[in-house]
């Protein structure tokens, strides 16, 4: 058994939907008093920390790309480890 996002093209696999994930961007204490708080009106004002997962064009990421393409990447990574530890270092 695995979890996964998407069903896949397969005749020997079975799919039943158990739930929906929600991902929401965060930004550590330290950005947000040096930067402000990040908001639809003024993303253009902040950093993101974007992902080459994230660039899939798959349809799933499109708010998120439409949402970092109106600010500016400032470091790409794709370990999820390494953006707690971005954030929590005040990175974005």
């Amino acid at each position: 058994m695995m979890i996964g996002f998407i069903p896949a093209e397969s005749s020997d696999i079975r799919f039943r939907k158990v739930g929906q994930l929600h991902f929401i961007p965060v930004a550590a204490k330290d950005y947000i008093k040096k930067y402000g708080l990040p908001t639809r009106n003024n993303l253009e004002q902040h950093f993101f920390v974007q992902s080459e997962y994230y660039l899939a064009r798959t349809g799933l990421w499109d708010g998120w790309q439409q949402a970092a393409g109106r600010g500016r990447v400032a470091h790409y990574c794709d370990n999820s480890f390494a953006y707690g530890m971005l954030v929590k270092s005040g990175q974005g």
